[in-house]
């Protein structure tokens, strides 16, 4: 029986190992290409100026902050070792920023 639940929980550490790898892979890929489109974005900054900045990267920030949501569902699994209410208010002000006052305020 001892052996079992070894072999079990080394499994599962091998299979949330390699989700964490796969996650945070898609996350710097995500992040990258945010990256990418803001310094594109800076580069044609005398042409355009800085008013499609926000425009150019909003929805793949989005997406990216929006994923973050599963850092909460991590810490509650037991995947990583954050505190569940931490991630949980530190996910939400981000979203929160992103998605409610973004949309709400006027132009800058």
């Amino acid at each position: 029986r001892g052996l079992l639940v070894t072999c079990v929980s080394t499994s599962m550490g091998s299979l949330s190992i390699a989700y964490l790898l796969t996650y945070n892979g898609f996350l710097v890929l995500g992040w990258s290409y945010i990256l990418w489109l803001a310094a594109l974005n800076l580069a044609d900054y005398k042409q355009h100026g800085i008013g499609t900045f926000y425009r150019d990267i909003e929805n793949p920030l989005k997406v990216s902050q929006t994923l973050a949501c599963l850092e909460i569902l991590h810490a509650a699994l037991g995947l990583v070792r954050s505190g569940v209410f931490i991630t949980l208010f530190q996910v939400f002000s981000r979203l929160m920023l992103l998605w409610i006052v973004t949309h709400t305020g006027g132009p800058v």
